[in-house]
């Protein structure tokens, strides 16, 4: 499959605190350009995780280079089980951010300093109550990230609520515009190099089973310097290891440009750890 033209995310492995893991993505790519922000509507799920590993599904927007240790990201991340950070295996609503490529900097929702919290109505790390079910009823929640033209701060809305803002401060390659807004899926898989995890990402299935089995992503947007939202520019849609989770692009006049994404992890043809 054809490299992203913007500097790749496959090559940073997110969340440092699995140096030895491997991540395994499937994404939607905006063209190289200038973006203000991004906003989508996320398939609510609740994916087996296996111990020490996540799953998440997420809108990404940053700026710089993986290359030199650059990169800056805020993460409008939206929905992640993750037992070893919340102590349980539901899904969660949480935000993540960088400045230096998951190096030193960042953290979680608020457990660091840089995150500046408004309103209280939505809890950072609180789970969603209503999930989605295998063939039954469909739950979706709308984020959105855009930059304030006056303070160049980073504003996250959840819904119709406005949530809070990263200060320009905290991500100064962010002061502009972001250059990378990639939407999609991502699981970390801890095991050893002959295995592969049985986590699974989105619903589980895979994306060619379709509406109420597969999880989506839907009317992909993103911010122009007007601060208009506009149909996500020319995607390119990559899965890492499609054998293992996967993705299928779509457009409608109702969803606008959509992807179904994920997959259950190890089976028949997804045996070892990709390592």
């Amino acid at each position: 499959m054809s490299k992203p033209s913007s500097p790749n995310i496959f090559k940073r492995e997110s969340i440092n605190e699995f140096p030895i893991a491997k991540h395994e993505y499937a994404i939607a790519i905006a063209s190289e350009g200038e973006y203000y922000g991004g906003k989508a509507f996320f398939n609510v799920w609740d994916p087996y995780v296996s111990d020490n590993e996540f799953s998440l599904a997420q809108m990404w927007v940053a700026s710089g280079s993986t290359f030199v240790n650059s990169l800056e990201v805020v993460h409008v991340i939206c929905i992640q089980v993750y037992k070893g950070l919340y102590k349980d295996n539901l899904p969660k609503l949480f935000i993540y951010w960088t400045a230096d490529t998951y190096e030193t900097t960042g953290c979680y929702n608020l457990k660091c300093p840089g995150f500046v919290q408004t309103n209280k109505k939505i809890l950072l790390g609180g789970s969603f109550a209503k999930i989605s079910k295998y063939n039954g009823k469909q739950y979706s929640f709308t984020p959105m990230i855009w930059k304030d033209s006056k303070t160049q701060n980073w504003w996250l809305r959840v819904g119709p609520d406005i949530i809070g803002y990263w200060p320009s401060s905290l991500v100064p390659l962010l002061k502009n515009h972001a250059s990378i807004v990639h939407f999609g899926g991502e699981i970390v898989d801890t095991g050893p190099i002959w295995y592969h995890t049985y986590t699974q990402m989105g619903s589980g299935n895979f994306p060619n089973e379709g509406f109420g089995r597969a999880a989506y992503v839907r009317t992909l947007q993103v911010v122009e310097a007007n601060n208009y939202l506009t149909q996500i520019p020319i995607p390119q849609f990559e899965a890492r290891f499609p054998n293992c989770y996967d993705i299928k692009q779509g457009f409608s006049n109702a969803w606008g440009k959509y992807f179904y994404y994920g997959g259950p992890g190890q089976n028949s043809k997804c045996t070892r750890g990709n390592k």
